[in-house]
């Protein structure tokens, strides 16, 4: 025998309940929805403004750590050459090691540049590289400039990620020769 009989004070929901909840549900998970794409659209603005700050920060350490460094600074105003030595600086350490980093913009794909530094040392005779280094990305170069007075060496750099712009002047004033 089944038990499946209806008791007088049992009852199931209406259709009018129904629809309440359902409607209650699709407002709790819109508003849900709608909070998930606005944190993930947040989350990438805030990605790319990291992205692009920090490639403003690499730009000016590297160029101020060499550029204290350095007793010659030569800017080269015409980037058309092969070399595209954007800045060049050279300095002798203390044991007497001669050294030169080149600084050059290398176009990427999409209108942006590469910022590369490579290092050389001088032996006597040849310019020996040590390394290179992708100091930043997304470098606007047509926004970036670099000049020298004969004492400061001043950098401003810009750079672009999606919609996302930073710029920032670096300055260096480098040793004089002893």
């Amino acid at each position: 025998m089944s038990n499946n009989k209806l008791y007088s004070n049992q009852r199931g929901i209406t259709l009018l309940e129904l629809v309440i909840a359902l409607g209650i549900a699709a407002l709790v998970s819109s508003s849900a929805s709608v909070s998930i794409v606005t944190l993930m659209r947040v989350s990438g603005e805030n990605s790319s403004h990291m992205s692009v700050l920090q490639e403003v920060q690499n730009s000016g350490y590297w160029v101020k750590r060499d550029g204290v460094k350095a007793h010659a600074v030569t800017i080269d105003d015409n980037l058309s050459t092969p070399d595209n030595e954007y800045i060049t600086m050279d300095w002798t350490d203390w044991d007497g090691t001669v050294n030169r980093v080149i600084y050059t913009l290398e176009e990427m794909p999409g209108g942006m540049c590469d910022f590369i530094r490579t290092h050389y040392t001088f032996d006597g005779a040849n310019w020996i590289r040590q390394d290179t280094l992708l100091v930043a990305e997304f470098i606007d170069d047509a926004a970036t400039s670099r000049t020298w007075d004969g004492s400061v060496l001043t950098l401003n750099v810009t750079a672009q990620v999606g919609d996302q712009i930073e710029a920032r002047t670096y300055q260096a004033m480098p040793r004089p020769l002893a």
